[in-house]
């Protein structure tokens, strides 16, 4: 599972899986991602400047975290904002 590339300065999330979600939007000049995977949600979130993708199991216990810098993001499918705050 890929859970992001830095090219030319820009940010592309991609995310691959059975059955996977993925989707990707831009807010207030920042990215955030959400994924649903075996039946659970899986968000990014901003913390100082940089991009912290947080992948969740079943038992919601991290299993991999990716902190990237992002300048500039390429936006996907959209999602509402409280589908990455209802966590």
């Amino acid at each position: 599972m890929a859970c992001g590339f830095l090219e030319m300065g820009t940010v592309v999330c991609s995310f691959l899986g059975m059955g996977t979600v993925a989707c990707a939007f831009v807010e207030m000049g920042t990215l955030a991602c959400a994924f649903v995977e075996m039946g659970t949600l899986a968000y990014a979130f901003l913390v100082m400047g940089t991009l912290a993708c947080a992948l969740l199991e079943m038992e919601m216990d991290v299993y991999l975290m990716m902190v990237i810098s992002c300048e500039e993001v390429i936006s996907g499918v959209k999602m509402e904002m409280d589908i990455l705050t209802r966590k």
